[in-house]
């Protein structure tokens, strides 16, 4: 009797040692469009290592683009198929249907809604991005002439800006100027703008440009009374302003301020200044 309890402990023990059973299943997967720039946002629960989509069940090879921030605790949220100014990231399935597969899971499928059937372009072929010297793409070709060109940059949190470019120059469509709440330019930024009183019908809000540096306004608006502003100039031109705190580059001249208002919250800074021309067109991205 002895015996047996000892060996119905340690069968226990192995029992509970032994890894997960392979074939657990994901479940509430979930595609939705983002209505404002047409990125493809996935979501899904119960969701094992190493996390993938395809576009046809048991062919789930690619890895979602921003992982490492939309994969926790076994949920999928808001996981992004391509990087900013990608095909990837907003094209749909020809079937309209995405497939989400894990290391032990079976398929779990979810209908994107909204989407038409058909025969879509493969992502990147025939889709042309602008990119700098090094290859790195700085965002979609909206249009080209012989002398410059106009795109759209899309960061991963969905923010979008516009840009003009030439072989040798590139400018964001974007204001100089970024208030922050505390002095010398620190503490949360804010941008005087509001989609009430500004930008009621666009269709992204304008951000803000600071020697390479990008500011993006977001739809949460707070009233504020900021203390400090950063803005582009020149150091000569920083340093003979009796109100100027500092000038330190790339960032800009930082100014002392005392006003404020109802502005829109700077929920995403992504800072550029790695660029470099020539700057050029390329079709057909990989």
């Amino acid at each position: 009797m002895g015996n047996r309890k000892v060996i119905l402990a340690l069968f226990a023990l192995l029992v509970a040692l032994l890894p997960p059973a392979i074939g657990h299943a994901i479940e509430n997967c979930k595609v939705k469009i983002e209505r404002r720039d047409g990125t493809l946002l996935v979501s899904a629960k119960n969701v094992g290592a190493n996390p993938r989509w395809g576009f046809m069940p048991g062919h789930q090879t690619s890895p979602f683009f921003n992982e490492a921030d939309c994969f926790k605790n076994g949920k999928l949220r808001k996981c992004v198929l391509g990087g900013p100014g990608t095909a990837e990231r907003i094209t749909p399935p020809d079937l309209c249907t995405l497939y989400v597969a894990d290391d032990t899971s079976t398929d779990c499928a979810a209908y994107v809604k909204g989407c038409v059937p058909g025969q879509r372009k493969a992502a990147g072929a025939g889709g042309p991005v602008v990119e700098d010297s090094a290859g790195v793409t700085i965002g979609i070709l909206l249009d080209a002439t012989v002398n410059g060109a106009t795109g759209l940059r899309q960061h991963e949190s969905g923010a979008t800006m516009r840009f003009t470019v030439s072989h040798s120059s590139l400018d964001w469509s974007a204001v100089g100027i970024v208030y922050f709440e505390g002095p010398n330019c620190a503490g949360r930024a804010f941008l005087d703008i509001t989609r009430e009183d500004d930008c009621e019908d666009c269709i992204m809000l304008p951000g803000a440009e600071i020697n390479d540096t990008l500011y993006y306004a977001s739809e949460t608006l707070v009233e504020v009374e900021n203390e400090s502003f950063l803005m582009t100039t020149t150091e000569q031109e920083c340093t003979l302003n009796a109100d100027s705190l500092s000038f330190d580059p790339p960032e800009g001249c930082c100014l002392s301020d005392s006003s404020g208002g109802l502005w829109s919250l700077v929920e995403t800074i992504e800072d550029l200044g790695d660029l470099s021309p020539p700057f050029t067109i390329r079709v057909g991205a990989d």
